[in-house]
């Protein structure tokens, strides 16, 4: 055996047969369009989510939290495709678990953005105040950069633009802890129902948490930047 033949078998072995295929094979990019679908229907979550808590009208705010159930179920839908996809491709755009991350964060984020409004709905909060709007306005900005992350994640021609929308998310929920914490401080010290200061504190917690899901997504996008680099 020679010593090229020789390297070339070592080589091999050294690589995990998946990481083989991709070193030959060109990148699946089958999953990239269904992460842009994905994408585009967090936009319009987060926008209906948005109305929800712009709207006074009681019975307008119940249409579009229904409406906002419906949405969640196409994704829920969006995620089980992708897993499929996932489950039967061999060759991956990127690492596989961070495909498995990625089509989770994603799913987890829908799931948050309805459970913000449902809380709302089930707590029956009358009152929608300043510093919840403001965080929906915040989810909705997220979810608009997290969306261009994942058009430009395509080929990853633009990393300058995928950086710059994953900072912009970072800042966005920064801004989003600031709005919280002062909304929790100015709750505790004017509140004096404690039932109303549970239904609001809940609402509050849903909508951060949902910013903390967005911010998460994008740091799997960000990373796989990295390491494609």
């Amino acid at each position: 055996m020679n010593s090229s033949l020789g390297f070339y078998l070592s080589t091999i072995n050294c690589m995990d047969l998946n990481g083989f295929f991709q070193f030959l094979t060109p990148k699946d990019r089958k999953f990239f369009p269904l992460f842009e679908q994905n994408g585009q229907q967090l936009v319009l979550g987060a926008k209906t989510l948005e109305d929800v808590l712009n709207t006074s009208d009681l019975d307008a705010r119940n249409l579009l939290i229904k409406e906002l159930v419906k949405q969640e179920a196409k994704v829920d839908q969006m995620t089980e495709t992708l897993l499929s996809l996932l489950h039967n491709s061999f060759i991956t755009p990127f690492d596989r678990e961070d495909v498995y991350a990625l089509i989770n964060s994603l799913n987890r984020i829908m799931h948050f953005i309805t459970r913000s409004a449902k809380r709302i709905e089930v707590y029956d909060v009358q009152h929608i105040s300043p510093e919840v709007r403001k965080l929906g306005t915040l989810i909705k900005e997220s979810a608009d950069e997290l969306q261009k992350m994942l058009v430009e994640m395509n080929g990853a021609k633009h990393p300058k633009k995928i950086l710059k929308s994953r900072n912009a998310i970072a800042k966005l929920e920064r801004q989003s802890d600031e709005v919280y914490s002062s909304a929790v401080r100015v709750l505790f010290r004017e509140e004096t129902n404690g039932v109303n200061l549970v239904k609001n504190k809940e609402v509050l917690s849903a909508m951060e948490n949902t910013l903390d899901k967005i911010d998460g997504a994008a740091r799997i996008l960000e990373s796989v930047l990295i390491k494609s680099a």
